[in-house]
Protein backbone atom coordinates (compact mmCIF):
# COMPACT_ATOMS: atom_id res chain seq x y z
CA UNK A 1 0.00 0.00 0.00
CA UNK A 2 1.12 3.57 -0.50
CA UNK A 3 0.79 6.55 1.76
CA UNK A 4 1.47 10.22 1.59
CA UNK A 5 4.91 10.31 3.19
CA UNK A 6 4.44 13.85 4.52
CA UNK A 7 1.64 12.67 6.82
CA UNK A 8 3.17 9.42 8.02
CA UNK A 9 5.97 8.99 10.54
CA UNK A 10 7.72 5.63 10.90
CA UNK A 11 9.33 4.98 14.28
CA UNK A 12 11.05 2.18 16.15
CA UNK A 13 9.98 1.69 19.77
CA UNK A 14 12.10 0.13 22.50
CA UNK A 15 10.94 -1.03 25.90
CA UNK A 16 7.89 -3.04 24.80
CA UNK A 17 7.94 -6.62 26.06
CA UNK A 18 4.34 -7.81 25.68
CA UNK A 19 0.94 -7.03 24.17
CA UNK A 20 0.03 -5.00 27.24
CA UNK A 21 3.03 -2.73 26.57
CA UNK A 22 2.04 -2.45 22.91
CA UNK A 23 -1.50 -1.44 23.84
CA UNK A 24 -0.28 1.26 26.27
CA UNK A 25 2.10 2.64 23.63
CA UNK A 26 -0.68 2.67 21.01
CA UNK A 27 -3.09 4.48 23.34
CA UNK A 28 -0.43 7.05 24.22
CA UNK A 29 0.37 7.76 20.56
CA UNK A 30 -3.31 8.00 19.62
CA UNK A 31 -3.70 10.68 22.30
CA UNK A 32 -1.08 12.95 20.69
CA UNK A 33 -2.78 16.04 19.18
CA UNK A 34 -2.90 15.78 15.41
CA UNK A 35 -2.52 12.00 15.25
CA UNK A 36 -5.37 10.30 13.39
CA UNK A 37 -4.32 6.68 13.68
CA UNK A 38 -1.46 4.44 14.76
CA UNK A 39 -0.40 1.13 13.27
CA UNK A 40 1.91 -0.51 15.83
CA UNK A 41 3.58 -3.89 15.61
CA UNK A 42 5.04 -5.47 18.73
CA UNK A 43 7.19 -7.55 16.39
CA UNK A 44 9.60 -6.06 15.30
CA UNK A 45 8.88 -3.09 17.61
CA UNK A 46 7.84 -0.42 15.15
CA UNK A 47 4.91 1.84 14.39
CA UNK A 48 3.46 4.01 11.65
CA UNK A 49 1.85 7.21 12.93
CA UNK A 50 -0.71 8.79 10.58
CA UNK A 51 -1.21 12.53 11.04
CA UNK A 52 -4.26 14.57 10.09
CA UNK A 53 -4.00 16.17 6.64
CA UNK A 54 -3.77 19.66 8.15
CA UNK A 55 -1.02 18.64 10.60
CA UNK A 56 2.72 18.38 10.07
CA UNK A 57 4.51 15.37 11.53
CA UNK A 58 6.34 16.13 14.77
CA UNK A 59 8.67 13.40 16.02
CA UNK A 60 9.42 15.37 19.21
CA UNK A 61 5.77 15.01 20.31
CA UNK A 62 5.96 11.26 19.82
CA UNK A 63 9.26 10.97 21.68
CA UNK A 64 7.99 12.93 24.69
CA UNK A 65 4.68 11.05 24.83
CA UNK A 66 6.32 7.63 24.72
CA UNK A 67 8.97 8.67 27.21
CA UNK A 68 6.22 9.69 29.63
CA UNK A 69 4.82 6.14 29.59
CA UNK A 70 8.20 4.42 29.83
CA UNK A 71 9.23 3.78 26.21
CA UNK A 72 11.76 5.26 23.80
CA UNK A 73 11.34 5.86 20.09
CA UNK A 74 13.43 6.93 17.15
CA UNK A 75 12.38 7.91 13.65
CA UNK A 76 13.46 5.53 10.91
CA UNK A 77 13.53 5.88 7.14
CA UNK A 78 10.48 4.47 5.31
CA UNK A 79 12.68 2.12 3.26
CA UNK A 80 14.20 0.60 6.41
CA UNK A 81 10.80 0.40 8.10
CA UNK A 82 9.25 -1.58 5.26
CA UNK A 83 12.38 -3.70 4.84
CA UNK A 84 12.36 -4.69 8.52
CA UNK A 85 8.63 -5.40 8.36
CA UNK A 86 8.91 -7.58 5.28
CA UNK A 87 12.02 -9.38 6.53
CA UNK A 88 10.06 -10.68 9.50
CA UNK A 89 12.60 -9.43 12.04
CA UNK A 90 11.03 -10.39 15.30
CA UNK A 91 11.93 -9.68 18.87
CA UNK A 92 10.57 -13.05 19.89
CA UNK A 93 14.07 -14.22 18.81
CA UNK A 94 15.26 -12.44 21.99
CA UNK A 95 12.95 -14.57 24.08
CA UNK A 96 14.20 -17.54 22.05
CA UNK A 97 17.75 -16.73 23.18
CA UNK A 98 16.56 -16.78 26.79
CA UNK A 99 15.09 -20.23 26.23
CA UNK A 100 18.17 -21.43 24.35
CA UNK A 101 20.36 -20.50 27.31
CA UNK A 102 17.98 -21.04 30.20
CA UNK A 103 16.37 -24.31 29.09
CA UNK A 104 19.50 -26.53 29.08
CA UNK A 105 20.84 -24.87 32.24
CA UNK A 106 17.55 -25.46 34.06
CA UNK A 107 17.46 -29.11 32.97
CA UNK A 108 21.06 -29.66 34.11
CA UNK A 109 20.39 -28.03 37.47
CA UNK A 110 17.21 -30.04 38.00
CA UNK A 111 19.05 -33.26 37.12
CA UNK A 112 21.93 -32.41 39.44
CA UNK A 113 19.76 -31.35 42.36
CA UNK A 114 16.87 -33.78 42.09
CA UNK A 115 18.29 -36.67 40.07
CA UNK A 116 21.79 -36.92 41.53
CA UNK A 117 21.05 -35.15 44.85
CA UNK A 118 24.09 -32.86 44.58
CA UNK A 119 22.41 -29.89 46.25
CA UNK A 120 24.87 -29.83 49.16
CA UNK A 121 27.98 -30.42 47.04
CA UNK A 122 30.44 -27.52 47.03
CA UNK A 123 31.23 -27.98 43.33
CA UNK A 124 27.54 -28.11 42.42
CA UNK A 125 26.86 -24.92 44.39
CA UNK A 126 29.66 -23.15 42.53
CA UNK A 127 28.28 -24.44 39.23
CA UNK A 128 24.77 -23.28 40.20
CA UNK A 129 26.00 -19.82 41.17
CA UNK A 130 27.91 -19.31 37.91
CA UNK A 131 25.08 -20.44 35.66
CA UNK A 132 22.40 -18.62 37.64
CA UNK A 133 24.50 -15.45 37.31
CA UNK A 134 24.75 -15.96 33.54
CA UNK A 135 21.00 -16.45 33.15
CA UNK A 136 20.17 -13.58 35.51
CA UNK A 137 22.28 -11.05 33.60
CA UNK A 138 21.47 -12.32 30.09
CA UNK A 139 17.89 -13.59 30.24
CA UNK A 140 16.97 -11.23 33.05
CA UNK A 141 18.25 -8.11 31.30
CA UNK A 142 14.99 -7.56 29.39
CA UNK A 143 12.96 -7.76 32.58
CA UNK A 144 15.31 -5.39 34.41
CA UNK A 145 15.23 -2.86 31.56
CA UNK A 146 11.45 -2.93 31.48
CA UNK A 147 11.19 -2.56 35.25
CA UNK A 148 13.74 0.28 35.29
CA UNK A 149 11.96 2.23 32.55
CA UNK A 150 8.73 2.04 34.52
CA UNK A 151 10.44 2.83 37.83
CA UNK A 152 11.92 6.04 36.39
CA UNK A 153 8.36 7.20 35.76
CA UNK A 154 7.16 6.12 39.19
CA UNK A 155 5.27 3.14 37.76
CA UNK A 156 5.49 -0.63 37.97
CA UNK A 157 4.55 -3.51 35.71
CA UNK A 158 4.90 -7.26 35.37
CA UNK A 159 8.63 -6.89 34.75
CA UNK A 160 8.83 -5.41 38.24
CA UNK A 161 7.45 -8.59 39.79
CA UNK A 162 9.78 -10.85 37.80
CA UNK A 163 12.82 -8.70 38.60
CA UNK A 164 12.09 -8.58 42.33
CA UNK A 165 11.28 -12.29 42.51
CA UNK A 166 14.33 -13.51 40.59
CA UNK A 167 16.67 -11.08 42.35
CA UNK A 168 15.32 -12.04 45.78
CA UNK A 169 15.90 -15.75 45.18
CA UNK A 170 19.36 -15.09 43.72
CA UNK A 171 20.61 -12.71 46.44
CA UNK A 172 19.11 -14.83 49.21
CA UNK A 173 20.97 -17.87 47.85
CA UNK A 174 24.27 -15.96 47.73
CA UNK A 175 23.78 -14.96 51.37
CA UNK A 176 22.96 -18.54 52.35
CA UNK A 177 25.96 -19.89 50.42
CA UNK A 178 28.44 -17.43 51.95
CA UNK A 179 27.05 -17.64 55.49
CA UNK A 180 26.66 -21.41 55.41
CA UNK A 181 23.29 -21.09 57.16
CA UNK A 182 21.22 -22.71 54.41
CA UNK A 183 21.16 -26.32 53.30
CA UNK A 184 19.15 -25.62 50.16
CA UNK A 185 20.03 -22.77 47.78
CA UNK A 186 17.61 -21.27 45.29
CA UNK A 187 19.82 -20.70 42.25
CA UNK A 188 17.80 -23.27 40.32
CA UNK A 189 14.61 -21.41 41.18
CA UNK A 190 16.16 -18.17 39.88
CA UNK A 191 16.86 -19.83 36.53
CA UNK A 192 13.40 -21.43 36.52
CA UNK A 193 11.62 -18.13 37.10
CA UNK A 194 13.33 -16.37 34.19
CA UNK A 195 13.19 -19.33 31.81
CA UNK A 196 9.53 -20.21 32.32
CA UNK A 197 8.32 -16.62 32.08
CA UNK A 198 10.50 -16.14 28.98
CA UNK A 199 8.73 -19.19 27.56
CA UNK A 200 5.38 -17.48 28.14
CA UNK A 201 6.60 -14.29 26.44
CA UNK A 202 8.06 -16.30 23.55
CA UNK A 203 4.75 -18.07 22.97
CA UNK A 204 2.87 -14.76 23.14
CA UNK A 205 5.33 -13.08 20.75
CA UNK A 206 5.09 -15.99 18.34
CA UNK A 207 1.29 -15.63 18.26
CA UNK A 208 1.71 -11.90 17.69
CA UNK A 209 4.20 -12.41 14.87
CA UNK A 210 1.97 -14.97 13.17
CA UNK A 211 -1.04 -12.69 13.51
CA UNK A 212 0.92 -9.73 12.12
CA UNK A 213 1.91 -11.80 9.10
CA UNK A 214 -1.79 -12.27 8.33
CA UNK A 215 -2.32 -8.51 8.44
CA UNK A 216 0.71 -8.03 6.20
CA UNK A 217 -0.81 -10.45 3.70
CA UNK A 218 -3.91 -8.23 3.59
CA UNK A 219 -1.72 -5.20 2.91
CA UNK A 220 0.05 -7.06 0.11
CA UNK A 221 -3.21 -7.77 -1.74
CA UNK A 222 -2.87 -4.45 -3.54
CA UNK A 223 -0.50 -4.49 -6.56
CA UNK A 224 2.69 -2.46 -6.35
CA UNK A 225 2.76 -1.35 -10.00
CA UNK A 226 0.34 0.65 -12.18
CA UNK A 227 0.11 1.82 -15.80
CA UNK A 228 -0.41 5.61 -15.84
CA UNK A 229 -1.33 7.67 -18.90
CA UNK A 230 1.26 10.37 -19.53
CA UNK A 231 0.74 13.79 -21.15
CA UNK A 232 1.57 12.41 -24.60
CA UNK A 233 -1.14 9.76 -24.28
CA UNK A 234 1.28 6.86 -23.84
CA UNK A 235 1.07 4.55 -20.83
CA UNK A 236 4.05 4.13 -18.50
CA UNK A 237 4.43 1.47 -15.82
CA UNK A 238 5.17 3.13 -12.47
CA UNK A 239 5.20 2.34 -8.77
CA UNK A 240 1.80 2.72 -7.11
CA UNK A 241 3.29 5.29 -4.70
CA UNK A 242 3.73 7.63 -7.70
CA UNK A 243 -0.01 7.72 -8.46
CA UNK A 244 -1.98 10.87 -7.59
CA UNK A 245 -5.65 11.76 -7.42
CA UNK A 246 -7.00 12.36 -10.92
CA UNK A 247 -4.41 10.27 -12.74
CA UNK A 248 -5.66 8.01 -15.54
CA UNK A 249 -4.54 4.40 -15.30
CA UNK A 250 -4.93 1.57 -17.77
CA UNK A 251 -6.31 -1.73 -16.49
CA UNK A 252 -5.58 -4.54 -18.91
CA UNK A 253 -7.48 -7.85 -18.99
CA UNK A 254 -6.50 -9.96 -16.00
CA UNK A 255 -4.80 -7.06 -14.16
CA UNK A 256 -5.29 -6.30 -10.49
CA UNK A 257 -6.64 -2.79 -10.03
CA UNK A 258 -4.01 -0.66 -8.22
CA UNK A 259 -6.31 1.94 -6.62
CA UNK A 260 -9.95 2.96 -6.24
CA UNK A 261 -11.26 4.87 -9.23
CA UNK A 262 -14.06 5.67 -11.67
CA UNK A 263 -14.19 4.07 -15.11
CA UNK A 264 -13.75 6.63 -17.90
CA UNK A 265 -13.66 4.23 -20.81
CA UNK A 266 -14.18 0.53 -21.44
CA UNK A 267 -16.35 -2.34 -20.34
CA UNK A 268 -15.46 -5.44 -18.36
CA UNK A 269 -16.39 -7.65 -15.43
CA UNK A 270 -14.50 -7.38 -12.14
CA UNK A 271 -14.04 -10.02 -9.45
CA UNK A 272 -14.80 -8.20 -6.18
CA UNK A 273 -14.97 -11.31 -4.00
CA UNK A 274 -12.11 -10.13 -1.78
CA UNK A 275 -14.30 -7.15 -0.78
CA UNK A 276 -17.85 -8.46 -0.87
CA UNK A 277 -17.57 -12.24 -0.69
CA UNK A 278 -19.71 -12.42 -3.83
CA UNK A 279 -18.16 -14.97 -6.17
CA UNK A 280 -19.83 -13.80 -9.40
CA UNK A 281 -17.96 -11.06 -11.32
CA UNK A 282 -19.62 -7.64 -11.39
CA UNK A 283 -20.24 -6.00 -14.77
CA UNK A 284 -18.50 -2.62 -15.07
CA UNK A 285 -18.76 0.15 -17.65
CA UNK A 286 -18.06 3.89 -17.95
CA UNK A 287 -19.18 5.80 -14.85
CA UNK A 288 -18.98 2.79 -12.52
CA UNK A 289 -16.52 2.60 -9.62
CA UNK A 290 -13.79 -0.01 -9.25
CA UNK A 291 -11.80 -0.84 -6.13
CA UNK A 292 -8.11 -1.39 -5.52
CA UNK A 293 -6.88 -5.01 -5.23
CA UNK A 294 -9.91 -6.40 -7.12
CA UNK A 295 -9.33 -8.44 -10.29
CA UNK A 296 -10.23 -7.23 -13.76
CA UNK A 297 -11.82 -9.69 -16.18
CA UNK A 298 -11.64 -9.82 -19.97
CA UNK A 299 -12.08 -6.16 -20.91
CA UNK A 300 -9.72 -3.18 -21.00
CA UNK A 301 -10.54 -0.24 -18.72
CA UNK A 302 -9.37 3.35 -18.43
CA UNK A 303 -9.83 4.45 -14.81
CA UNK A 304 -9.44 7.84 -13.11
CA UNK A 305 -7.91 7.54 -9.64
CA UNK A 306 -10.15 8.74 -6.78
CA UNK A 307 -8.77 6.81 -3.80
CA UNK A 308 -5.17 6.10 -2.76
CA UNK A 309 -3.51 4.61 0.28
CA UNK A 310 -5.68 5.10 3.34
CA UNK A 311 -8.64 6.21 1.20
CA UNK A 312 -9.12 2.84 -0.49
CA UNK A 313 -11.67 0.17 0.38
CA UNK A 314 -8.85 -2.29 1.16
CA UNK A 315 -7.29 0.19 3.58
CA UNK A 316 -10.61 0.51 5.39
CA UNK A 317 -10.79 -3.28 5.74
CA UNK A 318 -7.30 -3.27 7.25
CA UNK A 319 -8.36 -0.47 9.60
CA UNK A 320 -11.27 -2.61 10.81
CA UNK A 321 -8.88 -5.48 11.54
CA UNK A 322 -6.42 -3.16 13.29
CA UNK A 323 -9.21 -1.60 15.34
CA UNK A 324 -10.29 -5.05 16.45
CA UNK A 325 -6.70 -5.96 17.35
CA UNK A 326 -6.21 -2.86 19.46
CA UNK A 327 -9.63 -2.96 21.08
CA UNK A 328 -10.20 -4.36 24.54
CA UNK A 329 -12.51 -7.06 25.72
CA UNK A 330 -14.47 -6.59 28.94
CA UNK A 331 -11.99 -8.71 30.88
CA UNK A 332 -9.20 -6.35 29.76
CA UNK A 333 -11.20 -3.32 30.89
CA UNK A 334 -11.46 -4.92 34.31
CA UNK A 335 -7.72 -5.47 34.19
CA UNK A 336 -7.14 -1.83 33.25
CA UNK A 337 -9.04 -0.67 36.33
CA UNK A 338 -6.82 -2.66 38.68
CA UNK A 339 -3.54 -2.42 36.74
CA UNK A 340 -2.49 0.82 38.43
CA UNK A 341 -2.61 -0.84 41.84
CA UNK A 342 -2.06 -4.49 40.91
CA UNK A 343 1.74 -4.60 41.13
CA UNK A 344 2.00 -2.48 44.31
CA UNK A 345 -0.64 -4.69 45.95
CA UNK A 346 1.27 -7.84 44.98
CA UNK A 347 4.52 -6.39 46.34
CA UNK A 348 2.70 -5.44 49.54
CA UNK A 349 1.29 -8.96 49.88
CA UNK A 350 4.78 -10.37 49.37
CA UNK A 351 6.13 -8.12 52.13
CA UNK A 352 3.28 -9.13 54.45
CA UNK A 353 4.05 -12.78 53.69
CA UNK A 354 7.74 -12.19 54.40
CA UNK A 355 6.96 -10.41 57.65
CA UNK A 356 4.37 -12.99 58.72
CA UNK A 357 6.64 -16.01 58.20
CA UNK A 358 9.55 -14.25 59.88
CA UNK A 359 7.68 -12.91 62.94
CA UNK A 360 4.99 -15.57 63.41
CA UNK A 361 6.35 -18.75 61.79
CA UNK A 362 4.32 -21.16 63.91
CA UNK A 363 1.03 -19.47 63.07
CA UNK A 364 1.86 -19.27 59.36
CA UNK A 365 2.90 -22.91 59.40
CA UNK A 366 -0.41 -23.84 61.02
CA UNK A 367 -2.34 -21.91 58.35
CA UNK A 368 -0.25 -23.59 55.67
CA UNK A 369 -1.03 -27.04 57.09
CA UNK A 370 -4.77 -26.29 57.16
CA UNK A 371 -4.89 -25.49 53.45
CA UNK A 372 -2.20 -27.99 52.47
CA UNK A 373 -4.68 -30.50 50.93
CA UNK A 374 -5.67 -27.81 48.41
CA UNK A 375 -2.10 -26.91 47.47
CA UNK A 376 0.99 -28.37 45.85
CA UNK A 377 3.37 -29.40 48.62
CA UNK A 378 5.91 -26.68 49.38
CA UNK A 379 9.56 -27.70 49.88
CA UNK A 380 10.73 -28.05 53.44
CA UNK A 381 12.83 -25.13 54.72
CA UNK A 382 15.62 -25.27 57.25
CA UNK A 383 15.18 -21.81 58.77
CA UNK A 384 12.53 -19.23 59.51
CA UNK A 385 14.19 -16.74 57.16
CA UNK A 386 14.31 -19.28 54.33
CA UNK A 387 10.60 -20.01 54.75
CA UNK A 388 9.79 -16.29 54.81
CA UNK A 389 11.77 -15.51 51.64
CA UNK A 390 10.55 -18.62 49.80
CA UNK A 391 6.87 -17.85 50.36
CA UNK A 392 7.19 -14.13 49.62
CA UNK A 393 8.98 -14.86 46.33
CA UNK A 394 6.22 -17.35 45.49
CA UNK A 395 3.64 -14.56 45.91
CA UNK A 396 5.56 -12.37 43.46
CA UNK A 397 5.98 -15.06 40.83
CA UNK A 398 2.50 -16.56 40.93
CA UNK A 399 1.09 -13.13 40.03
CA UNK A 400 3.07 -12.96 36.80
CA UNK A 401 2.34 -13.02 33.99
CA UNK A 402 -1.11 -11.57 34.40
CA UNK A 403 -3.57 -13.51 32.22
CA UNK A 404 -5.67 -10.43 31.52
CA UNK A 405 -2.62 -8.46 30.44
CA UNK A 406 -0.89 -11.06 28.28
CA UNK A 407 -3.20 -13.86 27.20
CA UNK A 408 -6.24 -11.77 26.26
CA UNK A 409 -4.50 -9.34 23.83
CA UNK A 410 -2.70 -12.25 22.16
CA UNK A 411 -5.96 -14.16 21.82
CA UNK A 412 -7.76 -11.14 20.32
CA UNK A 413 -4.96 -10.54 17.83
CA UNK A 414 -4.81 -14.20 16.80
CA UNK A 415 -8.60 -14.49 16.54
CA UNK A 416 -9.18 -11.33 14.52
CA UNK A 417 -6.38 -12.13 12.08
CA UNK A 418 -7.46 -15.74 11.63
CA UNK A 419 -10.98 -14.47 10.90
CA UNK A 420 -9.72 -11.78 8.49
CA UNK A 421 -7.74 -14.39 6.56
CA UNK A 422 -11.05 -16.22 6.03
CA UNK A 423 -12.99 -13.13 5.00
CA UNK A 424 -14.63 -12.47 8.39
CA UNK A 425 -14.19 -8.96 9.81
CA UNK A 426 -14.66 -8.67 13.57
CA UNK A 427 -15.58 -5.19 14.79
CA UNK A 428 -13.78 -5.21 18.14
CA UNK A 429 -12.59 -7.32 21.04
CA UNK A 430 -15.94 -7.12 22.80
CA UNK A 431 -17.70 -8.62 19.77
CA UNK A 432 -15.14 -11.42 19.69
CA UNK A 433 -15.64 -12.06 23.39
CA UNK A 434 -19.44 -12.22 22.98
CA UNK A 435 -19.17 -14.64 20.06
CA UNK A 436 -18.90 -17.47 22.57
CA UNK A 437 -22.56 -16.94 23.49
CA UNK A 438 -23.87 -17.13 19.90
CA UNK A 439 -26.55 -19.79 19.41
CA UNK A 440 -27.73 -18.94 15.88
CA UNK A 441 -26.06 -17.63 12.72
CA UNK A 442 -27.82 -16.20 9.65
CA UNK A 443 -26.00 -15.97 6.30
CA UNK A 444 -27.30 -13.46 3.80
CA UNK A 445 -26.22 -14.69 0.38
CA UNK A 446 -24.67 -17.35 -1.79
CA UNK A 447 -20.91 -17.46 -1.55
CA UNK A 448 -20.74 -16.73 2.17
CA UNK A 449 -20.51 -20.40 3.09
CA UNK A 450 -19.54 -21.73 -0.32
CA UNK A 451 -17.18 -20.74 -3.10
CA UNK A 452 -20.15 -19.94 -5.32
CA UNK A 453 -18.78 -22.16 -8.08
CA UNK A 454 -21.24 -25.06 -8.44
CA UNK A 455 -20.16 -28.29 -10.09
CA UNK A 456 -22.25 -31.14 -11.43
CA UNK A 457 -22.06 -33.90 -8.85
CA UNK A 458 -24.33 -36.52 -10.48
CA UNK A 459 -26.81 -37.16 -13.34
CA UNK A 460 -30.18 -38.76 -12.76
CA UNK A 461 -32.98 -39.46 -15.26
CA UNK A 462 -36.62 -39.40 -14.17
CA UNK A 463 -37.98 -40.51 -17.57
CA UNK A 464 -36.88 -43.97 -18.64
CA UNK A 465 -38.03 -43.38 -22.26
CA UNK A 466 -35.43 -40.62 -22.77
CA UNK A 467 -31.99 -41.55 -24.09
CA UNK A 468 -29.88 -40.32 -21.17
CA UNK A 469 -26.59 -40.43 -23.10
CA UNK A 470 -28.10 -38.21 -25.82
CA UNK A 471 -29.28 -35.69 -23.19
CA UNK A 472 -25.80 -35.49 -21.70
CA UNK A 473 -24.27 -34.82 -25.12
CA UNK A 474 -26.80 -32.05 -25.82
CA UNK A 475 -26.16 -30.47 -22.42
CA UNK A 476 -22.41 -30.51 -22.99
CA UNK A 477 -22.85 -28.91 -26.42
CA UNK A 478 -25.01 -26.11 -25.01
CA UNK A 479 -22.53 -25.29 -22.24
CA UNK A 480 -19.40 -25.47 -24.40
CA UNK A 481 -19.61 -21.81 -25.49
CA UNK A 482 -20.86 -20.45 -22.17
CA UNK A 483 -18.68 -18.79 -19.48
CA UNK A 484 -21.46 -18.79 -16.87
Amino acid sequence: MSFNATNVTQISISGMTCQNCARHATEALNAVPGVERVRLQLEPGSAEVFWATDQESDISKLEKTLEDVGFQCAQIAPAKFHRDTRSGKSRFSGWGLNLFLGGPVLILMMFGEWGMELGTSSNYRTFSFLFASLILFVAGSRFYRGAWQQLKKGRSNMDTLVSIGASSAYLFSIWGWISGKMVHLYFMETVGILTLISLGHWMEAKVSAKASSTLKSLMQLAPQRARRQEANGAFEEIDVSELYQGDLMEIRPGDQIPADGNIVEGKSSVDESMLTGESMPVEKSAGKKVYGATQNGQGRLLVRVVGLGEDTALARIIQVVEHAQNSRANIQRIGDKVSSVFVPVVVMLALITLFGWFVWPSGMQHISELIQPLLWSAPATESVLAAAVLHSVAVLIVACPCAMGLATPAAIMAGTNAAAARGILIRDGEALEKSGTITCLAFDKTGTLTQGKPEVAAFESFNESVDFDHVKKMTASLSAKSNH
